[in-house]
């Protein structure tokens, strides 16, 4: 029940979250099947290392990220990571 905000007679939407979430991945769908998948973010272990190569460097980059938004420990923890990673 809404108490306030809103006046007697205006629209209300309910449900939306399937919407967004449906044209999410009708987009996701678009972009695999034109072969333009997105680009890793910068910084990202992804980004940063080659898994195939270096799949064990790959691993300790993706343990890292437990540390994110903790300042600097996620890049404490990545320099131990001995390079090359390309």
């Amino acid at each position: 029940m809404v108490r306030s905000g809103l006046t007697e007679g205006e629209r209300v939407v309910a449900g939306a979250t399937f919407l967004i979430d449906s044209e999410s991945r009708l987009q996701a769908s678009f972009t695999a099947a034109q072969g333009t998948a997105e680009r890793p973010a910068p910084g990202s272990c992804e980004a940063e290392l080659d898994s195939g190569k270096f799949p064990d460097k790959y691993g300790a980059c993706k343990k890292c990220e437990v540390h994110r938004g903790m300042g600097s420990m996620e890049d404490d923890c990545r320099a131990q990571i001995p390079k090359p990673w390309k």
